[in-house]
């Protein structure tokens, strides 16, 4: 019995012993997980980071290239305008011409026909007198 004493003291005694090392793994294990958090969250934190950088730089290039769509549209607009502004000139220009042959011929012709007339006239009182 007195064997039976002796070893259950020394499995007490050693049971005493192991608990704090067991209180001690358990604080380690919870400084342990909120390390873990504190450097998930900075990974979140830096990929976060990361991705907003990585958009900003998309929405530039977006930027660039709408930018450089709306130049080369405006100096096409631009090229065409002068184009069709060119060709309304040599149009005007036709049509000036045209008007003013017309208005020509139209004057002479009524300018002749107003001599006839005054050809007619001074002929009729010519011979009344």
């Amino acid at each position: 019995m007195k064997l039976f004493s002796t070893l259950s003291a020394g499995v007490l005694a050693l049971g005493l012993t192991m608990v704090p090392g067991f209180a001690q793994s358990a604080k380690e294990d919870m400084k342990d997980a909120g390390q873990d958090v504190k450097d998930a969250a900075k990974s979140t934190g830096h990929a976060t980071k990361k991705a907003a950088k990585k958009t900003g730089s998309v929405t530039k290039d977006v930027a660039e290239d709408t930018a450089d769509g709306t130049k080369k549209v405006a100096k096409k607009t631009g090229e065409v305008t002068k184009d069709v502004a060119e060709e309304t000139v040599d149009g005007t220009k036709k049509v000036s011409k045209t008007v003013a042959k017309g208005t020509k011929k139209g004057v002479n012709k009524a300018a002749d026909k107003t001599a006839e007339g005054a050809e007619k006239v001074a002929d009729k009182t010519d011979d009344k007198k």
